[in-house]
C-alpha cells in the first residue's frame, strides 16, 4: 500500500505479474510519455506446450486456443481436432 490516506502498512509487488505489470507502466510513465505506444503488428510463429501430461487429459486433446483484438476473435485453434493447427509430439 502506498496511499497512507488508505492505511500505514506497506503493500509491496508480491508476485512476478505485479511486477511485469509496473514494470509496463514505469516504460509507459518514462518512454511514452504516459501515452500508449504505437501499434506494432506480430506474427505469431508457433506455440510450444510443456508438461501437457498434467493437464486435462494429458493428451492435449482437450485444449483450444482463441487469439483476440480489441476484443474481436481473430483467430481460434482446436488441438484435439487440428482445426486451425498442426499437433507435432517432441520426443523426449
Amino acid at each position: 500500500r502506498t496511499d497512507l490516506s488508505k492505511g500505514s502498512t506497506f503493500q509491496g509487488v508480491e508476485t512476478p505479474s505485479q511486477s511485469r505489470y509496473v514494470g509496463y507502466f514505469e516504460k509507459l510513465k518514462n518512454d511514452f510519455n504516459r501515452q500508449l505506444p504505437p501499434k506494432k503488428v506480430l506474427k505469431l510463429v508457433s506455440i510450444k506446450i510443456t508438461g501437457i501430461n498434467s493437464v486435462g487429459n494429458g493428451d492435449g486433446s482437450d485444449l483450444f486456443m482463441e487469439l483476440r483484438q480489441d476484443g474481436l476473435l481473430i483467430f481460434e485453434c482446436n488441438l484435439g481436432t487440428q482445426m486451425n493447427c498442426e499437433v507435432k509430439k517432441i520426443p523426449t
